[in-house]
């Protein structure tokens, strides 16, 4: 069982899924159907690439969202898309939470997942499609991103919700641009990650020595190869045929959570083995192995002899996090029992950025990465929390500007 385990995590670590489906459901159908309102908005990066971003404009026949409603952007994770927001089956989602309190939310999504792969030059089969990882999704799409929802709302700032490398990509932006600290109001970092030393992930772990090595089959696979045998989505397809192996499925699920979860709604199984693993590049991942092996919050590691093409130095640039000076902290929100995202790791970085965060640790055993979106008990111990805050920011910003 256990060589089982490290062939799934290498497999789901470095294969680009691609799904085949029947019928595709989007991220609109899935918000048409739970009986809210979307848009849906294509935006193109300075390098090309084309995203597909969703708004969620209410229940019924509303059409429009209020001019002045505050306006929140949600960022999905790694191998993951703006489906996770909204699963079928999904009950209390904070998406929907934020919705019926007024907010305008935005559902964002990423370069070479379901809904970011078109390009104005280049095509999927390119290796340079493929040539990219986290920092250029946080330097360009995010800012891209962020940049077209405040003119299309008319808005200076906004709320920001991310997960997993969904929040690394803020923390790479905000180091390298840190004039986007002004278009920012509150910040909730959901399993947060910019150190790795301490991660459980056994998908990191059995990783290590492939990316350690920096081989000419290093660079291959994780700098230009885009194309890569469908098996990962394959296997979690299986998982929605209930004569599916409960033993592989639960494997499957434990891999992707981050961990074994007593929490996760299993009404969204069904449309996770649907939407997940989405498609990345190699490199992203890799990206993520490599801040395990460092102990840093770096920039991608080409190796000596690339790293003076792309640093004109040997050694791999930290991110350089004192940059970091967001107008309201960044609000942590992390457990013991996340793989990925560890308590140590989380902690040592909030650590470094001080009084620049705060901390809202979830003190529940098996409460596991994905767990933040998806338990059972999520309205009553993530959600309070962000709309809280989101409220007391608006109040803050309202008596500010008086």
């Amino acid at each position: 069982m256990k060589s089982v385990v490290v062939i799934l995590n290498i497999i789901i670590l470095i294969v680009e899924v691609q799904h085949v489906t029947s019928a595709v459901t989007t991220t609109a159908d899935r918000i048409k159907a739970a009986g809210y309102g979307s848009e849906t908005h294509t935006i193109f990066t300075k390098d090309g690439y084309g995203l597909t971003v969703f708004r969620i404009i209410g229940r019924g026949n509303r059409t429009t969202s209020s001019p002045t409603a505050p306006v929140v952007l949600m960022m999905h994770g790694l191998m993951s898309s703006s489906d996770c927001w909204v699963l079928q089956g999904l009950k209390d989602g904070l998406a929907y939470n934020m919705v019926d309190r007024g907010y305008d939310v935005w559902l964002g999504n990423a370069r070479g997942n379901t809904y970011g792969k078109r390009h104005r030059k280049l095509s999927l089969d390119s290796p340079k499609f493929w040539n990219f990882s986290w920092h250029e999704i946080g330097i360009i799409d995010l800012p891209t991103t962020m940049d077209y929802i405040l003119q299309k709302t008319q808005q200076p700032r906004l709320h920001y919700v991310g997960h997993s490398p969904g929040t690394t990509i803020m923390f790479v932006l905000l180091s390298i641009q840190p004039k986007y600290s002004e278009k920012l109001k509150s910040l909730h970092m959901i399993a947060p990650i910019a150190y790795l030393k301490h991660t459980r992930s056994p998908a990191v772990l059995t990783a290590v020595p492939l990316v350690r090595m920096h081989t000419p089959l290093d660079n291959l696979v994780s700098y230009t190869t885009s194309r890569y045998l469908p098996i990962g989505g394959m296997l979690f397809k299986t998982c929605i045929n209930p004569r599916a192996s409960r033993e592989l499925c639960d494997v499957l699920t434990a891999l992707l959570n981050g961990g074994m979860s007593d929490y996760i709604q299993k009404s969204i199984f069904p449309d996770v083995f649907k939407t997940h693993p989405a498609s990345t590049s190699a490199r992203q991942s890799f990206h993520f192995v490599q801040l395990h092996i460092s102990g840093h919050f770096r920039q991608y590691d080409f190796g000596a002899e690339l790293n003076l093409q792309y640093y004109n130095r040997t050694t791999t640039p930290d991110y350089d996090v004192q940059r970091i000076q967001p107008r309201f902290p960044f609000h942590f929100y992390y457990s013991d029992f996340d793989d990925f995202s560890t308590k140590l790791d989380v902690e040592k970085f909030s650590k470094i950025l001080g009084n620049r965060s705060i901390s809202h640790f979830i003190n529940l055993k098996k409460f596991a990465h994905f767990d933040f979106m998806w338990a059972h008990n999520i309205k009553k111990i993530i959600n309070p929390v962000v709309l809280k805050i989101m409220q007391e920011t608006e109040e803050a910003w309202r008596n500010e500007e008086r």
